[in-house]
């Protein structure tokens, strides 16, 4: 379980990854967050005060975060930016590799299947007699004198 602080982080690499930044890039970009920080120090109880406790904890991770990528080297920050992709990689192959939810028995499928047939049957049986009554109507002769 990740905390708000750990969240954050990986929000903002994964999101500069996807914007295809390099490592250099990213420290820039981590450096020019820093230098804002000031205003976020401003802002953060305002914030945090107008929409909930939530914004305000997620301001204060973002400085927490800013503080530790400008201090990062270069190669902990290239595995930073692997590091996400690489883990979406491993869940999706295991969720690849676990059985079916799908809990049928053999049971359940020869029932289903004449449940079915019976349906079928039913549904034969009402159109033959249809057609019975139809076929008796048509066969009878009228009876008396044509109205003519």
């Amino acid at each position: 379980m990740l905390t708000q602080r750990q969240y954050f982080k990986a929000a903002v690499l994964e999101d500069w990854t996807a914007q295809g930044l390099t490592p250099d890039q990213c420290l820039r970009a981590a450096q020019q967050m820093r230098k804002r920080a000031g205003f976020m120090d401003a802002v953060g109880p305002v914030v945090g005060s107008a929409i909930g406790s939530g914004a305000g904890a997620a301001v204060r991770s973002g400085e927490s975060l800013l503080g530790s990528l400008v201090g990062a080297s270069p190669a902990l920050l290239a595995l930073g930016l692997a590091a996400p992709p690489a883990i979406g990689a491993g869940v999706g192959y295991a969720a690849a590799q676990m059985p079916s939810s799908v809990d049928e028995t053999p049971e359940d499928v020869q029932s289903n299947e004449m449940i079915d047939e019976y349906r079928r049957l039913a549904e034969r049986a009402r159109y033959n007699k249809i057609m019975k009554l139809y076929r008796l109507a048509k066969s009878r002769k009228p009876r008396g004198r044509p109205l003519m």
